[in-house]
């Protein structure tokens, strides 16, 4: 019987193809002679674009910038690199740590030789700017062009106004495709740039329609107030952003039943709705899951909530896990506050550890509800506090309830009485 498996290898392509053979012989050349060269360094290389990790591996480095009498390029600002895969070529803007800066990938020819091309170029520069998402400042590694020109020199009788413009390269990321749009502003070496130009429409493939890498055109701009020359941060509006709790620190007996905490993002002083971040400092004493407190042994902690994206937006209490008999009963008001506007009417309740109080009693001085500047109004469990008119005296008020885990408990708060200004 004839041996058909020649005929069978090259019908199924198992048979080695020349190309095939000649890349194997390449591979493992380099593998063999891989550390045997003093170009051979390790690099971190970014995760993926738009990622915050990176990983450790081992190239080959070399320079491409040749000594030149005209200096318009620095040798030491670009490098090309080479990997020990002959089929490993990392994206177009992809970022590098190395030699103490970052580098972006700039360019990339995978069919330059069985070795693929792949150039990095030094970032010069940072971009900040100030994330309306949740007010921290986000800040990138950018490519500052050489030259910064003037397009249209301004000239007076008396002074030349500068109007230069600069050439910045940054990665494309969901961030910076959000972020850098027409007239934001930026802080470059002291001075004020708008973004008047951008080439965000280079897409990888026909499948991966979006760009790696951003192609940013700023121009000159006047100092705003407002803008950080210290931090290097541009003022594109105001994102004040504050988180408060509807309760304050907390002492409960122990096997104390779960208590829900709730917390309030507000934006320029309006509400707005933001995810937060809850944590316990000690989770043997209480965890949090979306702001519910779960008692588990006693103890003292620290329950803190943060505005996801910006830990410097955060608020925090204290949780105090005790004997029943060790505990001093405090009220607590739901919503504080420490002044009501003239014709202002504010809601609250009151709370001794998180449980609700059931209000027997609540007054102003002299055991009234009325005194011309305030007046209280008890509705179930919840108290209505109108303003009448400012005063120049702070307004007690006296509140006297039910718990079912402590008794009868008592409080007293003040506040101010003031103006529609006020």
């Amino acid at each position: 019987m004839a041996n058909k498996f020649f005929e069978n290898e090259m019908e199924m392509g198992m048979c080695m193809t020349p190309n095939d053979e000649y890349r194997g012989i390449q591979q493992a050349f380099i593998d063999e002679q891989w550390e045997n060269t003093t170009q051979e360094v390790e690099v971190e290389e970014q995760d993926y674009i738009g990622a915050d990790t990176y990983h450790k591996v081992h190239v080959w480095v070399s320079k491409v910038i040749g000594t030149t009498t005209t200096f318009a390029k620095n040798g030491n600002d670009y490098r090309s690199l080479m990997y020990k895969e002959l089929d490993y070529c990392p994206e177009r803007g992809t970022y590098f740590k190395y030699e103490n800066n970052y580098w972006i990938s700039d360019f990339v020819n995978p069919a330059d030789g069985v070795v693929g091309g792949n150039t990095i170029r030094r970032c010069t520069n940072f971009l900040r700017i100030v994330d309306p998402d949740n007010g921290s400042i986000f800040s990138i590694p950018c490519v500052l062009d050489y030259a910064m020109t003037s397009q249209m020199v301004q000239v007076s009788s008396y002074i030349i106004t500068p109007n230069n413009h600069a050439i910045v390269i940054v990665q494309a990321n969901p961030d910076t495709m959000r972020l850098f749009t027409y007239n934001k502003r930026f802080i470059i070496g002291g001075r004020a740039f708008k973004l008047t130009a951008f080439q965000n429409a280079l897409m990888t493939n026909v499948e991966e329609k979006e760009p790696t890498i951003l192609y940013l055109d700023l121009s000159l701009d006047e100092l705003h107030d407002g803008d950080d020359l210290v931090n290097q941060v541009a003022n594109n509006g105001e994102y004040n952003y504050e988180i408060t709790l509807d309760t304050g620190d907390i002492t409960v007996p122990e096997y104390h039943a779960p208590i829900q905490v709730s917390a309030t993002v507000t934006l320029n002083g309006e509400q707005v709705a933001k995810p937060v971040i809850w944590k316990s400092s000690n989770r043997s004493v209480v965890d949090v899951i979306n702001g519910e407190l779960r008692f588990y042994g006693k103890g003292r902690s620290t329950i803190e909530v943060s505005l996801k994206g910006n830990d410097a937006v955060y608020t925090e209490i204290t949780v105090v896990v005790a004997d029943k008999k060790e505990i001093q009963p405090v009220v607590t008001m739901l919503n504080p506050f420490d002044k009501v506007r003239q014709y202002e009417t504010k809601s609250t309740q009151f709370t001794v550890g998180g449980e609700a109080v059931h209000i027997i009693e609540c007054t102003l001085d002299d055991g009234v509800l009325d005194n011309g500047a305030i007046k209280l109004t008890v509705e179930f469990d919840k108290i209505l506090v109108y303003c009448h008119k400012p005063s120049v005296q702070t307004q007690a008020i006296y509140v006297r309830g039910m718990t079912d885990t402590y008794g009868e408990v008592e409080g007293l708060f003040y506040i101010r009485a003031v103006s529609l200004m006020g």
